[in-house]
């Protein structure tokens, strides 16, 4: 198992990659990463190295890092935040075990009513894309009860919150995009067509399956909407 990076070697990381190490400590840095660590998986650490190595792309201050980790806090704390009539929560989940047996960290799951989980998402930290790498349904969920309870399909409102939500990363330059794989179910396809561009920005292999990553489309007034102050 990789070990925690220590203040003093994070700083030090970050001296070598040009952001020198009193300007980093006064504006508080290492604490907003922290921060956002404990929205993020639960945890309030120091990241990993590799971790790190995206999020540190084209970041050329102390002060535009800063602000970066601040939208991104931002954004997990408007998505947890409580639903104004109580109809919903959304949580982290820290540990998810699936049907095959597979397990999943660090999972933003969607509770409709608020204690009966009906899915999941969870986005990969990046500096210019923040990329949603899962949105699946819990199998054997009452989706029929909780579509019924919230007036339209729950995964609809969960998307809705989860696009306000990313406003302040989208201020910053941040673009939001989704993976798909060739072997995606119907939810991911209603999830693409009803929120992001069928464009492909990119295409990869990823366990023997093609992916596919679909930018956020802006042209869609639903999405228009949602970014609106």
């Amino acid at each position: 198992m990789v070990k925690t990076t220590p203040k003093k070697e994070f700083l030090k990381w970050l001296e070598a990659h040009g952001l020198s190490r009193e300007r980093v400590q006064e504006l508080g840095i290492p604490e907003a990463w922290a921060r956002l660590n404990k929205l993020r998986i639960g945890a309030a650490r120091y990241p990993y190295a590799f971790e790190f190595t995206d999020m540190i792309k084209g970041i050329r201050s102390a002060q535009q890092l800063k602000k970066r980790l601040g939208a991104e806090a931002a954004f997990y704390e408007n998505t947890f935040r409580a639903d104004s009539n109580g109809r919903f929560r959304v949580r982290l989940k820290r540990l998810h075990k699936w049907p095959d047996g597979l397990k999943s960290y660090s999972l933003i799951a969607f509770e409709c009513p608020p204690g009966k989980q009906i899915g999941y998402a969870r986005f990969a930290n990046r500096n210019k894309v923040f990329v949603m790498n899962v949105f699946q349904g819990k199998k054997g969920a009452n989706a029929p009860a909780a579509n019924k309870a919230l007036g339209r399909p729950w995964f609809e409102v969960f998307m809705d919150r989860l696009i306000e939500s990313y406003r302040p990363m989208h201020k910053m330059g941040v673009k939001l995009a989704m993976y798909e794989s060739d072997r995606a179910g119907n939810l991911q396809k209603k999830i693409r067509d009803r929120y992001f561009s069928k464009r492909l920005r990119t295409r990869g292999r990823s366990l023997c399956r093609t992916t596919y990553l679909h930018p956020l489309s802006f042209q869609k007034k639903r999405v228009q909407r949602l970014l609106r102050p």
